[in-house]
């Protein structure tokens, strides 16, 4: 009684008692940059940002903040969308998804 039927068991009850870690995030992010973009972006409210607008707001290049924004839509945290208006090609904005 009490006995493990092998490693596979032994690993599962460790498992489970280990505190779930945090998502590790892509190489070269840092999670006080996300957290930063990330307000910027909530901020934006309803209206949303665009990566320009972004990197203004947190002080950091537009590619970086693009690379951040969209990290945030890969794990399904905000959305893109196009914006026309303008002569050119359209800039994509960023919104926040609110939680459901």
């Amino acid at each position: 009684v009490g006995e493990a039927g092998g490693q596979e068991e032994v690993d599962r009850a460790l498992g489970a008692l280990r505190a779930p870690q945090p998502a590790a995030l892509p190489k070269g992010m840092s999670g006080p940059t996300l957290s930063a973009v990330t307000r910027a972006l909530r901020d934006a409210g309803a209206v949303g940002v665009t990566a320009a607008a972004a990197a203004a707001a947190v002080g950091i290049s537009r590619i970086t903040a693009r690379r951040y924004l969209e990290h945030l839509v890969e794990t399904g945290r905000a959305e893109r969308s196009p914006q026309y208006g303008h002569v050119g090609r359209p800039e994509l904005c960023y919104r926040w998804l609110t939680e459901r």
